[in-house]
């Protein structure tokens, strides 16, 4: 069987947010990080060999700190990697630590996920494993619950 990693997306500058002054992966939730409460759900999985947090290059003390800090009991777990100009870019990045660092295979399996989005349960991670590894891939959907609008110009 393969070895699983997870690859949290954190390299985003926040531009569509307004041009924050910094990254909305880095805004506080309950006093801490938003980053920090995605990690962790990753890290509090057992499957994970690796939890890849891919930050942008401008955010990379800032991020290890805020890790060091704020999930001290994961630290060897972690791997900080700088992110890409763009989301594949990122994704890329991940892969290329894991082969460099792991050689990949083809049983392998990584996980992506925005560091801006917390609230993932461990059972969602967990199923994805499960599914992927029955499955060769998988991607999460949940039923839409905001109103969606269609609208066809003639």
């Amino acid at each position: 069987m393969g070895k699983v990693y997870a690859a949290i997306l954190a390299g985003g500058s926040g531009t569509r947010m307004g041009n924050p002054d910094k990254p909305k992966q880095f805004w506080l939730m309950g006093g801490v990080p938003v980053i920090v409460h995605t990690v962790e759900k990753f890290c509090m999985v057992d499957a994970f060999d690796k939890v890849i947090v891919l930050a942008p290059k401008g955010w990379m003390q800032q991020t290890k700190d805020i890790l060091a800090r704020d999930l001290p009991l994961f630290t060897d777990r972690i791997a900080l990697v700088t992110g890409g100009a763009e989301r594949n870019d990122t994704i890329m990045n991940a892969i290329g630590y894991i082969e460099e660092h792991f050689g990949l295979n083809e049983d392998d399996i990584i996980v992506t996920h925005d560091a801006v989005r917390p609230f993932v349960s461990l059972r969602i991670i967990e199923e994805n494993i499960s599914a992927a590894r029955k499955t060769g891939a998988v991607d999460t959907v949940i039923p839409a619950t905001d109103t969606i609008v269609q609208s066809i110009d003639r």
